[in-house]
């Protein structure tokens, strides 16, 4: 809640207002379409953030968590997400 929710909102609000300010916008995780997104792929915009391409020339501002949570966090990051949608 503490590193996401600002740009991401908390669960009883979908995404943020502090979000419309970033280009690309943070997405919206109560979306359902995060429930078919392959696990693998959000454990990797997680870690990575904005540090890769297409990411980093598209202006996105999501930083990389893999400094800051072990592995085991991120797969509990992910599994929330998917289950946060809907």
């Amino acid at each position: 809640m503490n590193k996401c929710a600002s740009c991401h909102g908390k669960p009883s609000e979908g995404r943020s207002d502090r979000a419309a300010f970033f280009k690309p916008a943070a997405p919206d995780f109560t979306d359902a379409h995060y429930q078919e997104i392959d696990p693998a792929y959000l454990y990797w915009r997680i870690e990575v953030g904005k540090t890769v391409e297409p990411y980093r020339s598209q202006g996105s501002v999501m930083p990389a968590w893999s400094a800051h949570f072990s592995e085991e966090k991120i797969w509990q990051i992910v599994a929330y997400l998917q289950a946060r949608a809907h």
